[in-house]
Formats: C-alpha cells, sequence, structure tokens
C-alpha cells in the first residue's frame, strides 16, 4: 500500500469513489486513486476551468482559486482579494493572444471569477488560461455562436441533467469530452441538495461535485448554457414555497443560499447574479438562423403543485387557468419567441417532462403533480409554432 493511499482521509475516499461503497482490491483503489492524481488541477485551480452563456460576439470564462475544495469554510483562501490574469487566444499554443486582463477574486465570492470576454469573431473557436500565484491553470476551449440571421447547416450539441452525486461516476461526461460538439446545454439538478441549506454547505457540494475529472474536461472543453431546476435549492420546491423539509431556515434564506453558490461555481454573465433569493435565468440563445433557444426558469416563478404533489390521478385543481409553470412574464416572453422566430428550429430548454406521461401500468392515470402534467391549464401554443418548426424539449423520461 502507498503512502499516499495510507493518509488517504474519509472525506477524501469519498471523494474519490463518488461516495459509493464497493469492495475493491488495494490494486484496483491505487490505479483509481493514481488516474485521480493525474487528471486533478494544479493548486489554486483545482476545480478546473469553465466557459459558458456565447454568442456570436462574446462568452463567459470561469473558475475559482481553492488549493482545498473540501474545506466549506475557505477553500484553503485567505480573506482577501487575490489578482488573477486571465488570456484568450486563437491558438492552443497562445502565439496569438487577442484578449488579457487581470481579476480580483474575492473571498466574499468564494474567489470565484467571472470574465466576459467580449468583441469576439462570430462562429470560431478560442482558447483561454488564467494564472494566479505563479500557477497556470490548465488551458480551457470555448466558442462564439453564428451571428443571429446567419445560414448554418451544421449544429451538434449535447445536454445534461440530473447528476447526483451518489448515483456514481459520471461515465457519461467522459464520453462526452471525446465528442464533436459546439456547446452543452445543462437543464437542471447539477447538485442535489442535503438536508442543511447554509451557503457553506451549497458551496461544498458545488465544490464536491466539481472534483470529477470527467465534468471538469467537459467544462473545459465546451462552453455551457445552463438553467437550474429544484435541487440546486430543495426537491420539488414552487417558487417561495419549500419543497422537502430542510434545517429549519426561512425557505428564502435556503433560496438565496442556493442560487449564491450556483452563480459562484458557474460560467454565468452578471444579468444572471442573485440579489438575495430572486435571480433571471430564463433568456434566449440564437444559434445563426437554424436554431433559437428559449431557456426556461420552471422553479422561480411557478404555482405551487397541487393536491399536495407528488404522483397522483388529476383532479379540478390540476385544469385551473390561473395555475403556471413559468409566470405570466416569462410565459409572454416565451410565445413571443416562438411567434416571432424565423429560426429553422425552436428549442424550449427546460427542466421536466413536457409530454403527457402516465405512471400506471392499469387503467387508472397517475402523473407526477411537478411536472407539466400537473399544470394542465396551461394555454396552447401559438399556432405558427407549428408552421415554423418545432418547438423541442431535448431530454428523456427522469425521477
Amino acid at each position: 500500500m502507498t503512502n499516499s493511499l495510507r493518509t488517504l482521509d474519509r472525506r477524501r475516499f469519498l471523494t474519490l469513489t463518488g461516495g459509493v461503497v464497493a469492495v475493491l482490491t488495494v490494486a484496483q483503489l491505487s490505479e483509481a486513486l493514481a488516474a485521480q492524481a493525474t487528471e486533478l488541477d494544479m493548486a489554486p485551480f483545482t476545480l478546473g476551468v469553465a466557459s459558458g452563456d456565447p454568442d456570436h460576439e462574446s462568452v463567459v470564462l470561469w473558475t475559482r482559486l481553492v488549493p482545498d475544495p473540501l474545506n466549506a469554510e475557505t477553500g484553503g483562501m485567505p480573506a482577501e482579494p487575490v489578482e488573477v490574469q486571465w488570456e484568450v487566444a486563437r491558438d492552443e499554443s497562445f502565439r496569438k493572444v487577442i484578449r488579457s486582463g487581470s481579476v480580483s477574486a474575492l473571498p466574499e465570492a468564494a474567489h470565484t471569477v467571472h470574465v466576459v470576454v467580449d468583441d469576439l469573431a462570430p462562429d470560431r473557436w478560442y482558447w483561454y488560461r488564467f494564472r494566479s500565484g505563479g500557477v497556470l491553470s490548465r488551458t480551457g476551449r470555448t466558442r462564439t455562436l453564428p451571428a443571429p440571421g446567419k445560414k448554418v447547416d451544421r449544429m451538434r450539441f449535447a445536454f445534461a441533467s440530473c447528476q447526483s452525486w451518489t448515483g456514481g461516476r459520471y461515465s457519461a461526461y467522459r464520453d462526452m469530452a471525446q465528442q464533436d460538439l459546439d456547446f452543452v446545454l445543462h437543464l437542471g439538478d447539477y447538485i442535489y441538495e442535503t438536508s442543511g441549506g447554509s451557503l457553506a454547505e451549497f458551496r461544498r457540494l458545488h465544490a464536491l461535485y466539481k472534483t470529477s475529472p470527467d465534468l471538469r474536461a467537459v467544462h473545459a472543453r465546451f462552453p455551457f448554457i445552463l438553467t437550474w431546476d429544484d435541487h440546486e435549492v430543495q426537491n420539488n420546491y414552487a417558487g417561495d414555497i419549500q419543497g422537502a423539509t430542510g434545517d429549519g431556515r426561512p425557505f428564502l434564506e435556503r433560496r438565496a443560499n442556493g442560487y449564491q453558490a450556483y452563480y459562484e461555481h458557474l460560467p454565468m454573465r452578471p444579468e444572471q447574479k442573485p440579489n438575495g433569493a430572486d435571480a433571471l435565468m430564463y433568456r434566449k440563445v440564437q444559434f445563426g438562423k437554424l436554431a433559437e433557444f428559449s431557456v426556461l426558469d420552471t422553479r422561480q416563478y411557478r404555482t405551487d403543485q397541487a393536491n399536495g404533489d407528488g404522483r397522483k390521478p388529476q383532479t379540478p385543481e390540476v385544469w385551473d387557468p390561473e395555475r403556471t409553470m413559468t409566470g405570466p412574464e416569462q410565459e409572454k416572453w416565451l410565445l413571443n419567441n416562438l411567434a416571432t422566430s424565423k429560426a429553422r428550429w425552436n428549442v424550449i430548454a427546460q427542466q421536466t417532462i413536457m409530454a403527457q406521461f402516465d405512471y400506471d401500468l392499469g387503467p387508472d392515470k397517475i402523473v407526477n403533480l411537478d411536472q407539466w402534467d400537473g399544470y394542465g391549464g396551461r394555454p396552447r401554443p401559438h399556432p405558427r409554432v407549428h408552421r415554423q418548426g418545432t418547438a423541442v424539449q431535448p431530454r428523456g423520461a427522469r425521477r
């Protein structure tokens, strides 16, 4: 047994094994640890780098300074600002650096960094990296999207969701990192909450999830377009109404903590930065004339689930036209997008099953009241949607 294995504490073991209890030989565990060590990003960039929310002329770059990612209180960083340099280049070797700058990583933001890099050329790949304290991060790759209105013949993207840490290693991300994609669309449940709703606990969970080398690899290879679902805060919450039981703190305090940690750990634009328990997440993304994505937030504005939630028959309460998944303002925004879009494909990027789904194999009809089946009074889509293309919900069944 190696010295590093002998000194491995329980928390680190659970991190490396994904928290799953299994029978491993010493040789197997040593091999797993050795592979993990070679893939770890060098401190203080232990959680890697990421980019996101691209448009045709800009993209967001992200990293966090955190020498000890499982230290929920400080991450191993001093309680003071730390300067971080960044560079963007046209080539992986950084011979053609086109943008560079410096930004302060602040302790009140868990020493995370968000850089909006603009004035970029449309529809092309770029490479980026960070430096702090003489240490270089790994090199990330990102891209801008084709300009709105430009004819585009090809687009490839992957979508992901529901990445529960206790479900095992992220082999799907390992495969995804080898694909030829333009971007990744993440539709929520980036983390799964615990009963603790403190800011430190949400930060710990986001750091824990990013200890996965496969998740870090995909973030470093493609820009992400993200939206949240319920587990970033609490299972099946609806607007300002809590879902499951928690640690007794006021729910909006928990929601504010969850929203802040989410923003801190992902490549989001300043427009998505939370203001306490509120954040503007729904937005439109255009990929030339080929596709237009309406990215929804079906948690923050929804009516409480009918009938006490759960999987039950549809009662008259479900069909109340005043009940909503999106809230009236977002719904109006969505329908206007679909009615006025000139894109070939109109994609609705959202969180739960939109098609009708019967969970009962017998004669009864049982639906999940947390999904669209629980909000049956919503208006019908604008007729132009059917002439213009298809409103696609790009995900499979869940739960």
